[in-house]
């Protein structure tokens, strides 16, 4: 795991030093980046999503800046007994986490209408867990048993990924992705259950054009609902 964290880092410090960022280019400018970032994932055979805004700045080849992403879901699990007689448990486990990331985008493949980038993130954030069961004052997950009503820990990450995005016209489309999020913690049953893999799509907004849409009237005029940008 350690050496496939330190590849991924020299690939994007090679990548980086190698970009067209360090170019003069009129046509690739550093700019404002701001996008969402939307996360699903698998926890204990149960769905949850993670809700993100990235900051930063970049051109045409990279992307960089910080991002926050923040997880709130309550996960239920039902407990058969061995017991025919008895009542199954219902257990309640909510947890969120408040997640605090350094990023690099490295686009791979650019044209006016597609982009392919490999996003990396490193981060470390607070996840706090409250659980209690019906019958019992311990949590009972598949595989673990959580001796606790409440606990907190500092839990880090690195996420990998590959997206893709379309845009229909210059400010929205589409985007589809997927990843692996590697988290590390003290406890087994964190880093266990919260090192997953993960995929993305939906709409996409590029938030970049909307500085032009407010302020020039004629670029908004004919770019704001024209899927046939590219010709023009």
């Amino acid at each position: 795991m350690r050496n496939f964290l330190i590849f991924i880092i020299l690939i994007s410090l090679y990548s980086t030093s190698s970009s067209q960022i360090f170019q003069k280019h009129s046509d690739n400018k550093l700019g404002l980046y701001v996008t969402l970032d939307l996360r699903n994932s698998i926890v204990d055979n149960d769905f949850f999503e993670y809700y993100g805004l990235k900051v930063g700045l970049g051109n045409k080849s990279l992307r960089f800046g910080a991002s926050y992403h923040i997880l709130h879901r309550n996960f239920f699990t039902i407990v058969s007994v061995d017991n025919f007689f008895e009542a199954p448990t219902v257990s309640h486990h909510k947890t969120n986490n408040h997640l605090f990331s350094a990023f690099t985008e490295l686009i791979i493949h650019y044209t006016p209408r597609w982009e392919l980038i490999i996003p990396v993130h490193f981060g470390i954030g607070q996840m706090s867990l409250d659980a209690y069961k019906a019958e019992s004052t311990h949590l009972h997950i598949t595989g673990h048993d959580l001796p606790f009503y409440t606990k907190t820990e500092w839990v880090e990450s690195a996420v990998v990924s590959l997206k893709a995005n379309y845009r229909i016209v210059k400010w929205a489309g589409l985007t589809t992705g997927f990843g692996y999020n590697f988290a590390f913690s003290n406890e087994n049953y964190i880093q266990s259950a919260f090192s997953a893999p993960f995929y993305s799509f939906g709409l996409k907004l590029f938030f970049d054009k909307f500085g032009k849409f407010v302020k020039d009237k004629d670029y908004r005029k004919q770019y704001l609902f024209n899927p046939n940008f590219v010709n023009n």
